[in-house]
């Protein structure tokens, strides 16, 4: 499996060019990749792409490659224009599960920097699903990268307790969160030899403080559940192998019966033709006794 991850900038090359086919065409002569990683895509920010659609614009350029496209910032404008800015997976193989995970942003307003986040995609390939991480961590500031690369590594809990006024939902509140009446949330993502597996999140419909003993239970039933999920998946595969088994044992079994009714059948007729030389050697030893008793 080949994968080429780059940071695109919105495909603007060295000549200052903003031209996606270009980069495309760079790509590919790297290597014809199964999986590409492009962080920084633009969708209608004029300043970087033109108010072009650039997710669109690349899976076209690869479409042997299914996109998969998340955005760190997202805004509405004024005439309810969309602008998006954030990472695109593209894969060849096939994709099973996508999701999309904003990472700190301590001191937002303190220095120049961005809102970043983690695209993962798990891809299903010959050897079994892998999960493919796409991220870009913050580069002007040390303490925000730190806090990004504590996230991935730790998988510390995402407490949010109004989305409406925290600074990592609150400008996505009104398209994403009141839509679905979310006003607090707690994210506790789950890790297994440093390894992100999966996330388990609780909502709620109104603004609340999350507690230390709230979080603690969270981690408690999200441990719970995975536990679950991994004997569901071995007995699963005991039921499988068990099975896989029986059918071996029930072949045996009927080439061992063929092989002894074969046997059977040879020994049968080797009783037989053995029956008149017998009767003759009788016979022969018989005479020889009488007359020389």
């Amino acid at each position: 499996m080949r994968l080429i991850t780059w940071n695109i900038q919105c495909g603007k090359g060295c000549d200052g060019v903003i031209d996606l086919a270009r980069i495309v065409a760079v790509a590919k002569e790297m290597a014809d990749a199964d999986i590409y990683c492009f962080q920084e895509v633009s969708d209608n920010f004029a300043n970087f792409d033109g108010g072009a659609d650039q997710p669109a614009q690349l899976a076209a350029l690869l479409p042997d490659h299914r996109p998969i496209f998340r955005p760190a910032i997202e805004s509405v404008d004024a005439t309810g224009g969309v602008h998006r800015f954030g990472n695109m997976t593209l894969s060849r193989l096939p994709i099973v599960q996508v999701a999309n995970h904003l990472l700190p942003w301590p001191g937002a307003n303190a220095r120049r920097s961005m809102r970043r986040h983690a695209l993962e995609v798990t891809i299903q390939t010959g050897f079994g699903p892998l999960r493919v991480v796409n991220t870009h961590l913050e580069y002007h500031v040390a303490a925000q990268r730190e806090a990004q690369i504590a996230r991935h590594r730790n998988g510390a809990p995402v407490l949010v307790s109004d989305t409406a006024l925290d600074p990592v939902t609150a400008p996505y509140f009104e398209t994403l969160y009141a839509p679905l009446s979310i006003r607090s949330s707690a994210s506790i993502p789950l890790l297994k030899d440093g390894v992100w597996v999966a996330t388990f999140a609780v909502q709620h419909d109104e603004p609340r403080e999350w507690t230390e003993d709230e979080v603690t239970l969270l981690q408690d039933v999200a441990q719970r559940v995975w536990e679950a999920m991994e004997r569901a998946r071995a007995e699963l595969a005991l039921r499988e192998a068990n099975a896989s088994l029986e059918a071996k044992v029930a072949e045996r079994t009927a080439d061992l019966r063929a092989s002894n009714d074969a046997l059977n059948g040879f020994t049968y007729h080797v009783a037989h033709d053995l029956r008149a030389p017998l009767r003759t050697i009788v016979s022969t030893s018989r005479i020889v006794q009488e007359d020389f008793g």
